[in-house]
């Protein structure tokens, strides 16, 4: 027998969450909470995580339609975007229609169905790729009394490496991702504090650190994750949207002291040359290019 598929998401089941707008709640149907992509990252099996995962998920597809345009029409659209929560429906179809330049209902009656379908289409492909890819940080052991000494044993040394390599891979994935989602942050809050710089800097040491565990794993074990199944790189994505390196540009990232304990270190070394200042100077503007785009046409629409 063939295993069951979970439905596939359409552009109707995601039309119903246009009235409200994310984040959204009851609006969500059953089927888009069983997706694999939501069950896989909500924190546990309840609707409520379900329902978080889903609006996280539905932002960061947003976030990723690849014409930047598009991407923030639908961040409009769906009232993820600065300045657009709370605003009715109407409201949030001029504002899309107005970052394409286009006529509202000219937007509603040709664009906005391209984006719902555009965005049905990415829901099932990460769900396709998560029902078949189990990629998961190790799980925690509960405190005990006291160590547990492993078993002079090649088989137990080899798989507590294993698991080592994988831990230290994911942290520095929680590590970009905690500056990622600084830099959201300090972008929303006070983009003149300069705090956003400091975030953006972070940001690229900690994305050198994930790389570098990347290609000590690589070298390890192989280009795919163990009882993974995808290349390591895929964790880079789970962190978050990055501004994307030339191959040459993160070998300066991380030949450049990613590993110093300091961040002001890294930069220091990093921009010691005008390759690196270049570097870490086109990192700080694409970073923010999304988030300074979004507040300057938020300006224009409100």
């Amino acid at each position: 027998m063939t295993p069951n598929k979970s439905p596939t998401p359409t552009a109707e089941d995601l039309r119903a969450l246009l009235r409200q707008g994310l984040p959204a709640g009851t609006a969500i149907r059953e089927s888009l909470l069983a997706l694999p992509g939501v069950t896989a990252r909500a924190a546990g099996p309840d609707w409520i995580n379900r329902v978080e995962a889903f609006n996280t998920l539905l932002r960061q597809l947003i976030d990723r339609i690849a014409d930047h345009q598009t991407s923030l029409a639908a961040a409009i659209l769906f009232g993820t975007w600065t300045g657009t929560i709370g605003n009715s429906l109407t409201e949030r179809r001029e504002g899309a229609a107005m970052a394409l330049g286009v006529h509202p209902d000219h937007f509603r009656k040709h664009i906005e169905p391209r984006i719902l379908a555009q965005l049905a289409q990415a829901l099932d492909t990460d769900s396709e790729r998560m029902a078949n890819t189990r990629v998961a940080p190790p799980q925690l052991i509960p405190m005990v009394a006291r160590p547990m000494p492993l078993p002079a044993d090649m088989f137990a040394w080899e798989a507590v490496e294993h698991e080592e390599q994988l831990s230290r891979l994911w942290a520095a994935v929680y590590a970009l991702r905690a500056e990622l989602l600084a830099c959201a942050r300090w972008s929303s809050m006070d983009p003149g504090s300069g705090e956003h710089v400091d975030a953006a800097e972070a940001a690229l040491w900690r994305l050198g650190q994930l790389h570098v565990e990347i290609r000590a794993y690589r070298r390890a074990y192989g280009a795919r994750l163990l009882h993974g199944g995808i290349a390591p790189e895929h964790l880079v994505g789970m962190a978050g949207w990055t501004p994307e390196l030339t191959p040459d540009d993160l070998d300066l990232v991380c030949h450049r002291g990613p590993d110093a304990e300091r961040l002001r270190t890294f930069i220091d070394d990093l921009t010691a040359d005008a390759a690196g200042q270049r570097v870490r100077d086109q990192w700080v503007e694409d970073l923010f290019a999304p988030y300074l785009t979004t507040t300057s046409t938020g300006s224009n629409a409100s």
